[in-house]
């Protein structure tokens, strides 16, 4: 195979492997009681039930390699019809081969008569591959041979995946040899490839993709491929073409999500403001269903609701402020700042629908309390101050001139921060002023790097490493 290679660090090739495992992440599985609560008044949320499968996955299967940062779970929700037996499987959230190869066993699997006429969530107890390699002391040191065990080499393969030894190579090749359609050593191979910025990812993601379209991160990894040749809008249309499918739940809302962000990146606002309107359509079917899928969704729906006010479009805007709180409500870790950040939020946009006293309501719950909010004396770069937080007051619920000054004074004086310069943006959107809002935006992040870098390079000098 001819191999092509493209270098351009995390904003290349191996950003793919991070944009799979953000839209995708399953690592582990959280241990926690088997019930839902919803805010208060809501209505009552299917029932949790813990379910482990009966006939067990192959192992070319379970060593696909898919664990990653989210911790969410397989999950399905799973409807008995009044004769007791499974009337329809939806599958909500996990690794795409796994709900695809699972859903058969739930369709003719028994459950407790008490769930008949109901739907509930069956969750997977615990994710197959982390259970096979609970032993991984016993693989760890391992290499593989030709004569090595097939299960031997899958897992040898996995936890060698990522080091900086040739081992999980030896193990796919050897895999490939016994079984060259392996899903496990050709998607093993692909992230191979991503890791080390080679483009011969591709032929073997196209070839999974090929004999397996329900492999959405395989599909996933090749489109971000592509939108690098041929540019952020050809990744909008291989999700579109995604999105016509039959999608988990989870998934379609992931990818609408990160649709919306590549519009914006490209440019494409009003495409990005209807996506959003899919986009909470989605998310809001999940909070229904399984919110601790979505639980810390509501910062996206922040940078949403700002592109639906820079676009004037604040019925929607409104909503989408709505559907945060909604969110902010269930989770106990939000933070007091991101309940502040979508309440002015919202009462910008209900000023705009003239609905000026519920915007008043809202104003009225935060006036005075930045020292509150800061919640600290001293100052930390990239955390908003008491100056940024009296400024997006000022700029959504008093005098917007009054904020953008305290905005610019507090860029005079602590030049390193990028906090002043996400305030600067948030305003600037919220006006429809969206060049501006981009460039104070982007300044944000070069500052936010540049911090970055600098303690990266202390903590160098301090163990030693520096040049």
């Amino acid at each position: 195979m001819r191999k092509k290679t493209r270098r351009s660090g995390l904003h290349g090739i191996g950003v793919v492997v991070v944009m799979i495992l953000w839209i995708f992440g399953t690592a582990g599985y959280a241990s926690g009681p088997s019930t839902q609560n919803g805010p208060r008044g809501a209505e009552p949320l299917p029932r949790v039930i813990d379910w482990t499968p009966t006939t067990p996955l192959p192992d070319d299967l379970v060593f696909v390699n898919h664990l990653g940062p989210g911790n969410k779970g397989v999950t399905f929700l799973v409807t008995l019809g009044e004769d007791g037996k499974v009337s329809e499987v939806q599958p909500i959230g996990g690794f795409s081969l796994y709900l695809s190869r699972l859903t058969p066993q739930i369709k003719q699997a028994t459950f407790d008569p008490k769930q008949t006429g109901r739907a509930f969530v069956l969750r997977l107890k615990e994710d197959p591959q982390q259970k096979s390699l609970e032993a991984w002391e016993t693989y760890s040191q391992q290499t593989c041979t030709p004569r090595t065990a097939l299960s031997v080499m899958y897992r040898v393969a996995e936890l060698r995946l990522g080091s900086d030894d040739n081992a999980a190579s030896h193990c796919y090749k050897y895999i490939l040899d016994k079984n060259p359609s392996s899903l496990a050593a050709r998607y093993g191979v692909a992230r191979q490839c991503l890791d080390r910025e080679d483009l011969c990812a591709e032929s073997y993601l196209e070839s999974l993709v090929e004999s397996d379209p329900d492999f959405v991160e395989a599909r996933v990894g090749l489109a971000s491929l592509h939108s690098w040749s041929e540019g952020e809008m050809a990744h909008v249309a291989a999700y579109e073409e995604m999105l016509k499918l039959q999608l988990p739940l989870a998934t379609r809302e992931s990818l609408l999500n990160s649709e919306i962000f590549t519009l914006e990146r490209a440019h494409h606002l009003d495409q990005a403001v209807d996506a959003t309107e899919r986009w909470n359509a989605a998310l809001t079917r999940l909070l229904a269903v399984y919110p601790r899928q979505v639980l810390f969704r509501y910062t996206e729906a922040i940078d949403h609701a700002l592109l639906e006010e820079a676009a004037g479009k604040f019925q929607n805007a409104a909503v989408t402020y709505q559907l945060a709180t909604s969110i902010v409500r269930q989770n106990q870790a939000a933070s007091e700042f991101s309940a502040y950040l979508i309440d002015l939020g919202l009462a910008r946009s209900l000023t705009h629908l003239a609905r000026p006293a519920e915007a008043k309501l809202l104003c009225d719950r935060w006036k005075g309390r930045w020292k509150q909010i800061a919640g600290h004396s001293s100052r930390n770069a990239s955390a908003d101050g008491v100056m940024e937080l009296e400024a997006r007051w000022e700029f959504s619920c008093g005098a917007p001139q009054r904020g953008e000054e305290l905005i610019n004074s507090a860029i005079t004086k602590y030049p390193e921060s990028d906090a002043p310069y996400n305030a600067l943006s948030e305003f600037y959107y919220s006006i429809g002023q969206i060049d501006q809002a981009r460039s104070a935006k982007a300044k944000a992040e070069q500052l936010r790097e540049a911090s970055a870098e600098k303690l990266r390079e202390a903590e160098d000098r301090r163990i030693g490493l520096a040049n």
